[in-house]
């Protein structure tokens, strides 16, 4: 186990989700597209496609995949709208082009 792993107070969890961030570092204003790879109690790791600076608060839509209903029939989605911060980068800072 990894130093870091061993700071964790929650255990992160694989999950595969739509999200959508909107914030004023975002270019031109637009929303950001993008994929939860891992979540847990403390927060949520995606990919987006440019630098966003640390302590960022973005608007975020969650699209959540929920387990199907007893008995079978159709996977269900919840959708939650919530505020996050940028508390984590790699690279640490912007890097030009």
């Amino acid at each position: 186990m990894t130093e870091k792993q061993n700071r964790r107070e929650h255990a992160r969890r694989e999950a595969r989700f739509a999200i959508k961030l909107g914030s004023e570092a975002a270019p031109s204003g637009e929303w950001i597209a993008t994929e939860g790879l891992n979540i847990s109690m403390g927060g949520i790791y995606c990919h987006v496609p440019h630098y966003i600076p640390l302590m960022t608060k973005m608007q975020a839509t969650l699209i959540l995949p929920m387990a199907p209903p007893e008995g079978g029939g159709d996977r269900e989605e919840k959708v939650f709208e919530t505020e996050m911060i940028v508390v984590w980068s790699d690279p640490e800072m912007e890097v030009p082009g």
